[in-house]
């Protein structure tokens, strides 16, 4: 019983220590959040009060946030993605992706995902972020 809540704890967290993916998740969330619209002032403020689980493969990982339903910065019913955020590894560009999944107004999960340059999913201090255009620098929108 001891072990079945424990390994419960160690699903359901916040950003804790003992997330693998905790600084890159900081740093890809700030990169994909990154402006002051209204939607993704609602947003941030949605990632500082989750809760998280971490799912991890040879290839990725997936990281779902959990919300109360009640949470007053909901992005209006809306469902949209994210994915303008890449990594370069050993000079590699975009060997690795994200995308910010958005539900109803609430985040849902964030994918980090190898794009076939790669065989596995690289030490997270290799990876170098840049958004899709090469920079770090998000492109203004027309």
């Amino acid at each position: 019983m001891e072990k079945l809540i424990l390994e419960q704890h160690l699903l359901l967290h916040r950003k804790e220590e003992f997330m693998v993916h905790k600084k890159l998740l900081e740093e890809v969330m700030e990169m994909l959040l990154y402006g002051n619209s209204e939607e993704l002032i609602k947003l941030k403020q949605q990632f500082k009060q989750s809760t998280v689980r971490e799912e991890n493969s040879k290839v990725g990982f997936y990281i779902n946030f959990e919300l109360d339903n009640d949470n007053k910065y909901l992005v209006e019913n809306k469902t949209f993605q994210i994915g303008d955020v890449y990594g370069t590894v050993d000079g590699k560009f975009a060997s690795v992706g994200f995308i910010l999944f958005i539900k109803n107004g609430k985040l849902l999960m964030l994918e980090g995902y190898t794009n076939g340059i790669i065989d596995k999913w690289p030490e997270d201090d290799r990876i170098v972020l840049t958004y899709s255009n090469g920079t770090k620098e998000r492109e203004k929108s027309k």
